[in-house]
């Protein structure tokens, strides 16, 4: 049967792929197809991320269009911005690396680096969380991208995170969250 079928059917409770080991951009991007997005002229020119993580090293080779960064931690690291954790520079390259083969979804995007967190990705405070989505919305962000894990965004929507990211989608900016990060 075809794939939308299986999903649709009352007994399947959930379609996933079926991969050994971890998933890197060079077979993750062609398996949600990147490239027909690519190919179709879509290539982030002209938009403005803003990354809400734990930085970003900015050395990195296949680092691409950096509009701006701000550290919402008490972290003294130079430059100020830069990702001693490696996970904010992972998930930037997702959004925008310019390698040939290891290609981002938006290579020509703007980011907009909102260090929040300096441990990892489950050490920042939500104080700071919100001050970088705050920052990457006056930026001009069009789009807010958060791979972070806190327990605050599986509550009953009262939380002060949970209401601030309301208000990013209230603003007219996308926000996209990535699932399962949950601490």
């Amino acid at each position: 049967p075809h794939l939308l079928e299986l999903a649709g059917d009352p007994g399947v409770a959930a379609i996933w792929l079926n991969l050994r080991g971890s998933l890197e951009l060079d077979n993750s991007l062609p398996a949600i197809h990147a490239v027909n997005v690519h190919n179709a002229g879509y290539t982030g020119w002209n938009a403005r991320v803003g990354v809400i993580d734990t930085g970003l090293d900015q050395a990195h080779p296949d680092v691409g269009n950096v509009g701006g960064c701000e550290d919402f931690t008490d972290a003294s690291v130079s430059p100020p911005c830069d990702d001693t954790n490696g996970h904010g520079t992972h998930e930037a390259g997702i959004i925008f690396s310019n390698h040939t083969t290891y290609r981002g979804m938006a290579p020509l995007a703007e980011l907009y680096i909102a260090k929040v967190s300096k441990g990892g990705p489950l050490s920042g405070l939500v104080s700071a969380i919100i001050s970088g989505m705050d920052w990457t919305l006056n930026q001009g962000s069009q789009i807010i991208q958060m791979s972070l894990g806190y327990q605050e965004f599986t509550s009953n929507g009262s939380s002060e995170l949970t209401r601030y990211v309301d208000a990013v989608v209230y603003s007219g900016a996308t926000f996209v969250k990535s699932a399962g990060n949950i601490a």
